[in-house]
């Protein structure tokens, strides 16, 4: 079969999807149209990129619907406020599925920070990458690019490898990525908290206790 993961991007006030958004839709929609297996997993909830009462994957999978994509073809949203979160939630999705081939859509300008955090979080997958156009008029284009190298400068330096979810059987962190509806949280890049946060969540089960 395969998975289809579908980055999101950002919507407005009104739920109205950004011409970014729209045209990494618009790519997945022709990816889904030559190969019928395929299923897809749009990503993202709350945060910054979307402040209003419905997840940002919701309005991703509405537009899939609107441009003729069946209902079964769409796996439900994940749950998730970041890149690195998307990519973490993905991860489970496709393992708890029985997956291994797995295609990556983003924008052209994003793509270089999420092979980084892919290439370390789908070990064991088959994987591989799609560019949507990026919709922007060509100054903006510029900025969002070296806003995404600094964000790749600072991925890269603050990344520490974490023990990754490989079935049901090994339990999943599920409190890293709860109540993000309720806590509309602000951050997109990765922080030492977050990474810090993360891996004290992935490794407390296994650790020994005193008590």
């Amino acid at each position: 079969m395969g998975v289809l993961v579908l980055l999101g991007n950002e919507n407005n006030d009104e739920g109205h999807l950004t011409p970014v958004a729209e045209a990494r839709c618009q790519r997945a929609i022709e990816i889904l149209n030559v190969d019928g297996n395929l299923k897809v997993l749009p990503t993202g909830a709350f945060g910054r990129f979307n402040s209003t009462v419905t997840a940002h994957g919701e309005y991703l999978t509405r537009y899939l619907l609107n441009h003729g994509i069946a209902r079964e073809r769409i796996l439900p949203h994940t749950n998730s406020s970041n890149t690195v979160e998307d990519i973490l939630c993905a991860r489970r999705a496709i393992v708890d599925l029985g997956e291994d081939h797995v295609i990556v859509l983003t924008s052209a300008f994003h793509m270089p920070r999420v092979k980084f955090i892919v290439e370390r979080v789908f070990t064991g997958l088959r994987t591989e990458f799609q560019s949507a156009p990026d919709n922007l008029p060509a100054l903006i284009a510029v900025a969002k690019m070296a806003e995404e190298a600094r964000k790749l400068d600072h991925t890269q330096s603050e990344w520490v490898d974490i023990p990754l979810y490989s079935g049901a059987s090994a339990g999943f962190p599920a409190r890293i990525y709860e109540n993000a509806h309720s806590e509309h949280k602000h951050y997109d890049n990765v922080s030492l908290a977050i990474i810090t946060g993360m891996i004290a969540v992935f490794i407390y089960p296994y650790m020994p206790t005193s008590r």
